[in-house]
């Protein structure tokens, strides 16, 4: 199997609102010498799947925030200075 490889970053894969699905997968992916997550996800996904990936040195290896989507009932407006 071919992996993606990331090595002495901040952080190794960041997935960020991909969506309205109910699932996100994050797949194939080796990562070393994390500074701090090896996989951080902010989504409104409520399941998560991490399969094939290999996480070393890493503060944190994965990292789930799930967001709630609310839409405003009131247009939102900018006020100038």
């Amino acid at each position: 199997m071919t992996f993606n490889i990331g090595h002495s970053c901040l952080r190794g894969y960041y997935v960020f609102n991909t969506g309205f699905s109910d699932c996100t997968k994050v797949s194939g992916f080796i990562f070393s010498k994390i500074a701090y997550y090896g996989v951080t996800m902010t989504t409104t996904s409520a399941n998560f799947i991490l399969d094939d990936t290999i996480i070393v040195d890493a503060v944190v290896g994965f990292y789930a925030a799930p967001v709630r989507v609310v839409k405003m009932a009131y247009p939102v407006q900018c006020l100038k200075p």
